[in-house]
């Protein structure tokens, strides 16, 4: 009798496990507990330092507790974005346009800042113009990367098509493209301004930029839109107004942000262009 009342028990506790398990994340969260995702551009601990003051802005002007999460690679932030998961983004220019498509993310606007495609060469190249590398190698970060894209299309206004008259050295990092170039591997290489600003190896000093891509937005800050039209409005004009406060000032200013913007019709042309060349560039895989 007593070895069928703990199989029974075992039995429901296995089910409850498995009832667990199939249970959406977000039944576990509190409804008044918004979550803030962050695009995991770096390690989370950083991110959860950086980021700190804009969320306590949302959390004071909002009076709700806000979490701040991110995702452990890029691939797992795109599905859970995709999925909703998140209630505030802060991700890449061209990741929040596609938030808004797949997902229906709503606009809170942009950070001020902007970012291109930096063309990096060694001091000593006597080459002056891209034109000047056919039939050369560049090395570029991964092509589903916006600037990957940005780079191509920078190639073909310089009048090189791409593994035409110049060959393509695909590597799996925006450093490792600027490394390609600091250790003699490729004479050419293009990664994000992020990378030519902040990342300093052995050997950084030997190198030039030679020129630069179009311009694309800086961070977009989206909300999804099941926190509803009102929380929505206050969201976009607490984020519009946090480069005004002391706190915002700060943030902004250490972040290399700059501040915030509303989003302009030639930012989603600049961006659908773009999102249009990753697809592609998927499906070519």
């Amino acid at each position: 009798m007593n070895l069928l009342i703990l199989l029974h028990n075992h039995i429901k506790a296995l089910l409850w496990i498995v009832f667990c398990l199939l249970i959406p994340f977000n039944a576990y969260t509190q409804d008044n507990i918004l979550k803030l995702g962050v695009f995991p551009y770096a390690n989370p601990g950083y991110l959860a330092k950086l980021h700190r003051p804009l969320k306590n802005y949302f959390q004071e002007c909002t009076t709700e507790p806000i979490q701040m999460l991110s995702a452990a690679n890029f691939k797992t932030f795109k599905q859970n974005t995709k999925n909703g998961w998140y209630d505030i983004l802060i991700t890449a220019p061209h990741l929040g346009r596609l938030a808004e498509k797949q997902a229906n993310y709503q606009w809170l606007g942009f950070t001020s800042n902007i970012s291109y495609a930096v063309f990096a060469v060694k001091q000593n190249n006597q080459s002056k113009t891209l034109a000047d590398f056919k039939g050369q190698t560049i090395a570029l970060p991964p092509k589903t990367a916006i600037i990957h894209q940005l780079a191509l299309h920078k190639l073909k206004e310089a009048g090189l098509t791409p593994s035409v008259d110049i060959t393509i050295k695909e590597v799996n990092s925006h450093n490792n493209a600027m490394l390609a170039v600091i250790n003699n591997l490729t004479p050419i290489a293009a990664f994000g301004k992020p990378t030519w600003s902040k990342f300093k190896p052995p050997g950084r000093e030997t190198i030039i930029k030679l020129t630069q891509s179009e311009n694309i937005p800086g961070f977009a800050v989206m909300a999804n839109p099941r926190l509803g039209s009102k929380m929505i409005s206050q969201l976009k004009q607490h984020f519009l107004n946090f480069q005004n406060t002391q706190p915002g000032k700060t943030y902004f200013k250490k972040t290399g942000l700059k501040g915030a913007r509303e989003k302009t019709p030639q930012d989603l042309k600049t961006l659908d262009k773009y999102l249009n060349a990753i697809q592609q560039a998927k499906q070519s895989k």
